[in-house]
């Protein structure tokens, strides 16, 4: 709700704009349209057949709302590809909570000594996994310097395979 509420109206006041009125509409707007992109990073698609192929079972871990990420799939055409979205909505947690790595987990019933979390936060994505003993894979096309230790840094998707 936090985000909802305060996403434009505090780049607004950064901007020094003043009259922060139409923020929540911007964000509506932003939500309503948000769904309907339908590009993909270099390489997902790619990384993604081979996932399938190798017999991989995929599910997605975010902090974002439900129905917005089942949009982003379906019209990005990748939809099919994931057993399960698991949304902070779902699990009453977001990332790094354990919480929600826990219920992902429940849920696919896999475990955690045997999955890999692919993200490209350092805090959400990778201290959320290594918090319940998930390897983790941080995508970083930025080539920033990781703040601790990753199992692979990744600074495109197609690396990945490498590793799978």
């Amino acid at each position: 709700m936090y985000i909802r509420e305060n996403r434009f109206r505090l780049v607004l006041e950064d901007l020094g704009i003043p009259d922060t009125s139409r923020s929540l509409q911007m964000n509506e707007d932003f939500l309503s349209r948000l769904p309907g992109k339908s590009g993909l990073i270099d390489g997902a698609k790619e990384l993604l057949d081979f996932a399938a192929d190798q017999g991989y079972l995929l599910s997605i871990i975010s902090n974002g709302f439900i129905k917005v990420q089942e949009s982003k799939l379906l019209s990005s055409g990748i939809r099919h590809y994931f057993e399960h979205v698991v949304t902070h909505e779902t699990a009453m947690a977001n990332k790094p909570d354990p919480r929600i790595f826990h219920y992902a987990m429940s849920l696919t019933g896999a475990d955690t000594g045997n999955s890999l979390m692919v993200g490209d936060s350092w805090n959400a994505d990778v201290m959320g996994a290594r918090s319940v003993g998930m390897d983790a894979a941080f995508f970083d096309p930025a080539l920033t310097r990781p703040a601790g230790p990753v199992t692979y840094h990744i600074p495109a998707l197609a690396d990945l395979k490498v590793f799978l």
